[in-house]
């Protein structure tokens, strides 16, 4: 493999650093729901939480295979203080939303840069952030239904 572009090694890096974020929001999230005791919404979360942290892992992973050295710098975490389930869905949505962003003009920076091997890497990631996005656009629609009666989110949360 050629050597990685400076530009895409600090871009791969700042995606990383993204992936650890999303790692620890989707922690704090299924906290909060759970503290709630809407179980079912605080699995799911725990879920999303474990793959980013593979995302964050296996960004590292390939670094290492480029021969690049790896300095993990620590993500600015936003706050998770939510008024109701709406609003964290909402927030997970958009998270998603600016992951796709970040990992889309990566794959774009890999293209400009003829780095096929990091363009191959990035694209499975790309074509799963597309469906997560998707997928939390339906979820937010769901918990706008679920919530327009008190205590029907208790039912979503035993379907998710």
């Amino acid at each position: 493999m050629a050597s990685l572009a400076s530009s895409l090694k600090t871009g791969l890096l700042r995606q990383a650093s993204t992936e650890l974020k999303a790692y620890i929001l989707y922690q704090q999230g299924s906290c909060w729901f759970s503290h709630r005791h809407l179980d079912g919404i605080s699995k799911r979360l725990k879920q999303e939480a474990e793959e980013e942290k593979k995302h964050f892992e296996s960004i590292l992973d390939y670094l290492v295979l480029r021969k690049e050295p790896v300095k993990i710098e620590p993500p600015q975490i936003p706050s998770t203080e939510f008024g109701n389930e709406v609003q964290a869905f909402q927030f997970y949505l958009d998270l998603e939303k600016q992951v796709h962003g970040d990992l889309h003009q990566l794959y774009s920076q890999a293209r400009e840069t003829n780095d096929f091997d990091t363009e191959r890497f990035l694209g499975p990631y790309l074509d799963e952030q597309i469906r997560s996005v998707e997928e939390w656009e339906k979820l937010v629609e769901q918990v706008k239904s679920f919530s327009t009666f008190h205590g029907l989110i208790w039912h979503l949360d035993s379907i998710i």
